[in-house]
């Protein structure tokens, strides 16, 4: 029952990414990508590499399907989790190597400090990694405070949706790691 909530909250979130947020002009070209809480948070980050590129690459495809961006997105995913996998390979992380179950990258889990830093890490690299991708033949000087106007909604938007992801499956975590 917990995968399948998880699940419906990934697909309520990217469907809140792709219909409302994708049209929502804060200012000239700036976007909130939500969509990478779901590559960060919701898919467990202790499975294999292989699977975790694969999943990656599927719903960084979907999202691609949606903006019309021809693999931007699956790539700027892939690498998220390729990195990703490195980065829970750090000493800080060791206890986490022993547990079978999956494992969610949330403030449940890493406590608030750390959540903050990972999910700051990782959606500077994918929104840099995107936008200069995409904006690779135009000025990318002038686009650097639209791209950190871009970071910081994206921070303030994910920590909002973990928020709501804490306040909804709060129990049920507790439980699991006392």
């Amino acid at each position: 029952m917990q995968t399948f909530k998880k699940v419906l909250f990934a697909i309520l979130i990217f469907l809140f990414q792709v219909l409302i947020l994708d049209h929502l002009p804060l200012s000239y070209g700036v976007q909130i990508n939500l969509f990478i809480y779901i590559i960060l948070c919701l898919i467990p980050f202790n499975m294999n590499k292989t699977s975790l590129i694969f999943i990656a690459f599927l719903i960084g495809l979907l999202r691609d399907l949606f903006t019309f961006t021809y693999g931007l997105y699956a790539f700027g995913a892939i690498v998220i989790i390729f990195i990703q996998h490195y980065y829970f390979l750090l000493p800080q992380y060791n206890k986490f190597k022993k547990i079978e179950s999956p494992l969610y990258a949330n403030s449940n889990l890493l406590g608030w400090r750390s959540f903050l830093i990972y999910i700051t890490i990782f959606s500077t690299i994918f929104t840099f990694l995107v936008n200069i991708i995409n904006y690779l033949a135009s000025w990318i000087y002038i686009r650097f405070f639209f791209i950190i106007e871009e970071i910081i909604f994206t921070i303030i938007f994910i920590c909002i949706a973990e928020l709501i992801r804490s306040w909804l499956f709060h129990k049920e975590e507790k439980e699991k790691f006392v």
